[in-house]
C-alpha cells in the first residue's frame, strides 16, 4: 500500500508559543518569509497565525492577513496556505449540570461562516 504524506508547517507554532517565546514572530512580513523557507525543507503546506506589533498572534484584521498571502504569492514557491484566525478555536464544555452546552464565558469559537469571512475578505 502507498500513501502521500504531507508536511506541514507551522511557522509560528501553536498559539500559545508567541506568546511565552518572545523569538517567534507574529509580524506579517517574518511570518512570510518563513512560510515561503518551508518548501525548501519539503513542506507542502504553511499553517499561518497572524498577528501585529501590539496584539501578538491574536488578530481579526484580514489587512494583515492579506499581506502574509500576498508575500508568500509574490514568492517562486508555492505552498498551500491554511490562514488560522486563533480566536475563536477553543470550545469549553459545560459543567455537570449542562454538559452538552459551551462555557460562554470561557469559549471563543466562532463558527463557520465567521470564519469563512475572513477567507473572502483576504482573497477578494
Amino acid at each position: 500500500m502507498t500513501s502521500e504524506v504531507f508536511i506541514t508547517c507551522a511557522v509560528v507554532g501553536a498559539g500559545e508559543a508567541v506568546e511565552h517565546r518572545p523569538h517567534v514572530t507574529a509580524v506579517p512580513k517574518q511570518i512570510a518569509d518563513s512560510a515561503i523557507e518551508a518548501p525548501l525543507e519539503q513542506a507542502a503546506v504553511v499553517h499561518i497565525h497572524v498577528g501585529d506589533h501590539k496584539t501578538r498572534p491574536g488578530t481579526r484584521n484580514p489587512a494583515l492577513h492579506r499581506e502574509v498571502v500576498r508575500r508568500i504569492g509574490g514568492s517562486d514557491l508555492d505552498p498551500e496556505i491554511n490562514l488560522t484566525r486563533r480566536l475563536g478555536g477553543d470550545v469549553v464544555l459545560g459543567g455537570p449540570e449542562f454538559p452538552q452546552f459551551a462555557d460562554a464565558r470561557r469559549t471563543d469559537m466562532a463558527g463557520a461562516l465567521v470564519r469563512a469571512k475572513l477567507v473572502l475578505k483576504v482573497h477578494l
